[in-house]
């Protein structure tokens, strides 16, 4: 199909995308309305679905995610990892079909690739909604690593122990997402309880939420004893700071809860440790790694993924303690003619 690139696609076909545009290309979009420029020609220019054009319009400027779905399976954590990469370093669409955008809850798996601190992260996007769980399933054979999602609300819920046990069986290595944080009700150490009774998992929390419900603006890094405060709407780049006085005690004594869960699972570091040694963050993480491999321990983070916060933190998460292709062994096949029945 031919597309005039002043009059846009032809009528009746536009762009599907539903993407969050920059604050200055918003500004630019309000600036070309003003000057009679309608939505489908808009939509052409920026590249972007004629619903995000007027979403935008509607708002009045730029609003922290206008241009992307907010229920269903898009909300989240997988929204912004969607939106940051695939508009910057991805290579393809994960919500690629008509039913899923209608919908908003992923059907099919899809993967999209990213990079992240010189480091290539393969995202595999399976469906949350029960009736695809084979869906899941088949998924789990191939992954390396998994970051399982969860709601600062309700905690675990009953999907959640399916894909649970069904990782368990494939050994797949997991971190977790406590997301939602800025929400009425979210409670973080309430979620965490619920993995360790429901799953019975070993939960540790690598971070401690600065706020919480409308008050969250942050998170405390309980490894490098540094708080991440994220204060723009983007969430772009967190702000690094002291410890706020008012969590000194918290951090402090949840931080040698950590230290202790790790170095039990490392006769090394529980060495070290009993002799009075001080143990290092590099070490504490290396540790912690070997554990997540190992099926030990699960690290759990938290965040408010809408607003972009506690993200970057995840994306780092991924990198220091799931495994990479060469700390998975290669798979092995079954001659059939060897089984017995």
């Amino acid at each position: 199909m031919e597309v005039d690139p002043v009059a846009g696609p032809l009528r009746g076909l536009e762009p599907r995308r539903e993407v969050m545009l920059e604050p200055d290309e918003v500004a630019a979009m309000m600036r070309l309305h003003r000057l009679g420029w309608g939505t489908r020609r808009l939509a052409q220019q920026f590249g972007c679905s004629r619903t995000t054009v007027r979403r935008y319009i509607a708002a009045g400027g730029w609003q922290p995610f206008a241009g992307a779905r907010r229920g269903g399976k898009l909300d989240g954590l997988e929204a912004w990892l969607r939106e940051r990469f695939q508009r910057h370093r991805g290579n393809a669409d994960v919500v690629r079909q008509d039913l899923e955008r209608e919908r908003g809850i992923t059907i099919a798996s899809a993967a999209v690739s990213c990079y992240w601190r010189d480091h290539r992260i393969n995202i595999v996007d399976t469906p949350g909604h029960i009736d695809f769980t084979a869906e899941v399933q088949r998924s789990l054979r191939v992954l390396d690593g998994g970051v399982v999602v969860f709601d600062a609300v309700h905690g675990v819920e009953p999907q959640s122990e399916t894909v649970w046990r069904q990782a368990d069986r494939f050994h797949v290595p997991r971190i977790c997402f406590i997301n939602k944080m800025d929400r009425t009700g979210a409670d973080f150490g309430r979620s965490i309880d619920s993995i360790r009774e429901r799953l019975e998992a070993v939960p540790v929390a690598i971070q401690v939420p600065i706020g919480a419900e409308s008050s969250f603006v942050g998170v405390v890094d309980l490894i490098d004893e540094v708080a991440l405060f994220f204060s723009d709407e983007l969430g772009r780049e967190p702000e690094r700071r002291e410890v706020p006085d008012a969590l000194r005690e918290s951090v402090s004594r949840q931080r040698e809860s950590l230290i202790e869960a790790i170095v039990e699972t490392d006769d090394v570091l529980l060495a070290r440790y009993l002799e009075g040694d001080t143990i290092g963050p590099e070490d504490l993480r290396a540790g912690l790694r070997r554990a997540t491999l190992a099926g030990k321990l699960v690290p759990v983070l938290c965040g408010a993924a809408l607003r972009n916060r506690g993200v970057q933190p995840v994306l780092d998460a991924i990198v220091d303690y799931l495994p990479s292709p060469l700390d998975v062994p290669s798979i092995e096949g079954v001659h059939l003619s060897l089984i017995h029945i």
